[in-house]
Order: structure tokens, then C-alpha cells, then sequence
């Protein structure tokens, strides 16, 4: 678990339904313990999850940063529908943290293209 910041699983609501992915994936109550179990070891480990493992500093040089998918307009609330990634030299806001935005307000004007900074947005 060290490092890892997402884990992929495949959830179903039936797993003897036909197709290539519902033998393995996991039905809702399933995904309840699996998120429920990720959480306790965190917890028992005692981890603090901002702070740099291994070499997750030259990541932070080359990963991805948010950015406006499309014009956002002063007033407007955050969806994942305006936030998308690009890679950038100097980091920006991590793609990890687009949840923090949503449901959030603009307090000013945001062009295409550009990075979305805390600074864009009015905190409650």
C-alpha cells in the first residue's frame, strides 16, 4: 500500500451475470469492505498521506496538474465536467485533489487551458 494513491477495482451488482469482468469484480457489499479495509490499514499504519514516498518528488516535477477543460465563468460551480489534466514541468494542483473543487464557486474568470489554483476559488 505504500505509494499507492488509487486502487482499480470492478464492482457489479451480479457477479454470476455473463461477461468477462463480473466473476472478479466485487458486488456493493463487497466494495463497502473493500473501501472499509484500505481505510483501517491507513489508520493502523499510522500513515501520513502527504508526505513524499520513495521517489514521488520527481512525479511532483512531471505529473499531471488540473487545468480548465473549457472556459469557467465567475460565479460558477466546479464539476468534474470543467477540470481535466495536463503534464507541466512545474506542478500545479495535483489531478488527485480535482474533488477538493467540486461544488465550489469561481471568484474569477478562468480561460481554457489554464491551471485552476486554490486562489480561483471561494472556500466556505
Amino acid at each position: 500500500m505504500l505509494g499507492a494513491r488509487v486502487f482499480e477495482k470492478h464492482v457489479t451488482l451480479n457477479r454470476a451475470w455473463k461477461g468477462t469482468d463480473h466473476s472478479f469484480a466485487l458486488e456493493p457489499e463487497g466494495m463497502r469492505k473493500f473501501v472499509r479495509d484500505i481505510k483501517r490499514v491507513s489508520h493502523m499504519l499510522n500513515l501520513n498521506i502527504d508526505e513524499d514516498i520513495g521517489n514521488e518528488p520527481v512525479f511532483k516535477k512531471l505529473g499531471k496538474s488540473l487545468v480548465a477543460k473549457k472556459n469557467i465563468d465567475i460565479g460558477s460551480k466546479i464539476s468534474l465536467d470543467d477540470l481535466s489534466g495536463r503534464i507541466f514541468f512545474e506542478q500545479g494542483v495535483p489531478v488527485r485533489e480535482a474533488y477538493f473543487f467540486l461544488g465550489k464557486k469561481a471568484i474569477k474568470d478562468i480561460k481554457k487551458g489554464d491551471k485552476i489554483s486554490y486562489h480561483h476559488f471561494k472556500t466556505e
